[in-house]
């Protein structure tokens, strides 16, 4: 592919897959370091505690797998896992370098999508990475280079109204209008107890369930215990 001739949609939809393997490459680096940091003799109080670990760590617990046989044999996998994530993020880092630079040299709108719903337009908005938490970024390299409202008809997704101020509110209920639709694919009487005739089975291992009064097909139940209708949709016919 010629960089330079490249639309945004593709040169952003090889920096999407980049940035996938990015983060596989941090999410290994960080348990690689963790594994060091307690090979070295440091405690964890639970999984979530932040490390330190300095280049001078690594160094000296790369020294002791060389020269302590016994130390090597029950850590050689973590300095091994820590080498090879190191090694696959330079070369992601290199891979990315020219397509980054290719978006300086003509920048174009993009649109990132994080859970919750919300359309950021790019990955350092404020409202984002807080508390010392990364917030999860999904590119959509398909509307990269289209209008704000171009990328929300194809998306229909909640704005960011930091990074699009004008951003205007009847855009901001397309989950609620998915959730109702998708609700109304199912039967009303879905959780209910509603069973014709009041007849249903139930503490059986299997074959729980009875005729919905709703739309007169089978459903089984939540569960062995439960007399609550498990969600179904309407019976044809």
């Amino acid at each position: 592919m010629n960089i330079a001739t490249a639309t945004p949609t593709e040169i952003d939809t090889l920096l999407a897959e980049l940035y996938r393997r990015q983060g596989a490459s941090d999410a290994a680096i960080a348990q690689s370091r963790r594994a060091i940091y307690r090979a070295l003799g440091n405690r964890l109080a639970s999984s979530r505690q932040r490390i330190t670990l300095t280049d001078a760590d690594v160094a000296a617990f790369r020294a002791r797998i060389e020269g302590d046989q016994m130390f090597r044999g029950r850590h050689l996998h973590a300095l091994e896992a820590f080498d090879k994530a190191t090694a696959a993020l330079a070369d992601v880092v290199a891979e990315a370098a020219p397509l980054h630079a290719e978006y300086d040299r003509r920048p174009w709108s993009r649109f990132f999508l994080v859970p919750g719903g919300h359309i950021h337009s790019s990955m350092h908005c404020s409202t984002c990475n807080r508390n010392g938490k990364a917030t999860a970024f999904a590119w959509l390299p398909e509307v990269s280079g289209q209008t704000e409202a171009e990328a929300v008809a194809a998306h229909g997704s909640v704005l960011c109204t930091s990074c699009y101020p004008s951003a205007p509110l009847s855009w901001t209920d397309f989950y609620e209008r998915e959730a109702e639709r998708k609700a109304a694919e199912y039967c009303s009487g879905s959780g209910t107890t509603d069973w014709e005739d009041g007849k249903v089975r139930t503490g059986f291992m299997a074959g729980n369930g009875g005729y919905c009064a709703h739309c007169g097909g089978w459903a089984g139940t939540a569960s062995r215990s439960s007399r609550a209708m498990r969600k179904h949709k309407p019976a044809k016919g």
